[in-house]
């Protein structure tokens, strides 16, 4: 079972959105848009977990389609920074 993202209040035009899973923690930045996409993630800033483990390509993927899972209900469709992540 994934748990979920924990967020910040928007307050402002940049953030950070704290991600929880198995345990461990990881932050990826976002910025706020004007326009059809409110949000973006930039996949850049998922680097390493709480433990100092490095994110794996595998888990950067499954942390950014988790969080758009989860906005996407609140603010429509999330952009993310990097082709390979839409």
């Amino acid at each position: 079972m994934t748990e979920k993202p924990v967020y910040p209040q928007l307050r402002g035009r940049a953030g950070l959105i704290e991600y929880s899973k198995a345990g461990r923690t990881t932050k990826v930045d976002w910025e706020m848009l004007v326009g059809e996409r409110p949000l973006i993630l930039f996949s850049r800033s998922i680097q390493q977990w709480s433990d100092g483990a490095p994110v794996s390509e595998e888990e950067r993927a499954a942390i950014i389609n988790d969080i758009r899972d989860d906005l996407r209900s609140k603010l429509g469709e999330v952009e993310v920074d990097d082709p390979r992540y839409q």
